[in-house]
């Protein structure tokens, strides 16, 4: 689609058993629990700001309004998750 100048890399955290759960902040927004289940990684952020980073990858990123992100599935952990 050509909406973000990002470089991404599919299923990079590999097989599902590699999932993981993670606490990250986000830009101007605060704290949120990502869920990284066979996600792919933006590994080249481009002219996007990174609005977040997990493992010095960023996770989130912006550009002009568009947002983009890794997998980051809000209620995948369960729906027990209420948040910090």
């Amino acid at each position: 689609m050509g909406l973000l100048d990002v470089k991404t890399r599919r299923n990079a955290y590999g097989r599902q058993v590699d999932s993981f759960i993670r606490e990250i902040e986000i830009d101007s927004i605060g704290n949120f629990m990502g869920v990284f289940i066979r996600a792919p990684i933006i590994e080249d952020a481009g002219s996007a700001k990174v609005l977040a980073s997990e493992g010095g990858r960023p996770v989130m990123v912006l550009q002009k309004n568009v947002l983009g992100g890794d997998d980051l599935s809000p209620g995948a952990d369960g729906g027990g998750y209420e948040g910090p």
